[in-house]
């Protein structure tokens, strides 16, 4: 068997119940260099002088082709990457377009809006609760409840948002060390997604909303 990895170790969940080895570890050498040439890099001072640093690029398009197999990349009509995997100036546009729809300035009544929806999708989730003996509040509360929320958000109708939230799962399920099973999966919901908020973008702009996609 392989001898783990630290970014391994850093993924492995029985490390979560006593982290302090792992933590005195990560303090113990600042860069840590992977068998597949990836870094491991965990202080404050070097992580934000990585994410300053104007040679470094987040467009996969730049990355090497063993490490860009490893990202999704947009394929097909309606299909684009993230700003996240955009570098400046276009990141800095569209990420401006993006955050003025959550508060001030731009809206400054945005949070006060969004509280009664909110407190609403909390009552339907613990009222989905009652009689049960037990629950997975991961599954049953703290999952489902952001997902509803970044529905309402963008203005995904109440109806799709058990699709959205389908599309949702194999992508989270990719974060770490994804099987060629889960990648597969992956890239399947990250293109029906992307069908659907192309069409949902559409819609709206002939009938916009309060939400975040009309803004």
């Amino acid at each position: 068997m392989n001898q783990p990895t630290l970014y391994d170790e850093i993924l492995d969940f029985d490390n979560r119940a006593n982290p302090w080895p792992l933590y005195d570890k990560l303090r113990s050498q600042r860069v840590w260099e992977e068998p597949d040439g990836t870094f491991v890099v965990s202080t404050f001072r070097e992580i934000n002088g990585l994410l300053h640093d104007p040679r470094l690029s987040s467009d996969a398009h730049n990355l090497l082709p063993e490490f860009a197999a490893k990202l999704p990349l947009p394929e097909g009509p309606g299909e684009t990457a993230s700003f996240i995997r955009f570098d400046p100036p276009r990141h800095d546009v569209l990420r401006r377009m993006a955050m003025r729809q959550f508060g001030p300035p731009h809206r400054p009544g945005r949070i006060d809006e969004l509280t009664p929806r909110l407190g609403g999708i909390v009552a339907s989730l613990i009222d989905k609760l009652a009689g049960k003996q037990q629950a997975d509040l991961v599954g049953e509360f703290a999952y489902p409840f952001p997902v509803a929320v970044i529905c309402h958000l963008l203005g995904v109708p109440t109806e799709d948002e058990p699709r959205f939230s389908a599309w949702v799962q194999p992508i989270v399920d990719s974060l770490a060390r994804p099987t060629p099973e889960q990648v597969q999966a992956r890239d399947d919901a990250m293109r029906h997604m992307s069908q659907y908020l192309f069409e949902l973008v559409q819609r709206r702009r002939t009938d916009p909303g309060q939400d975040m996609i009309s803004g």
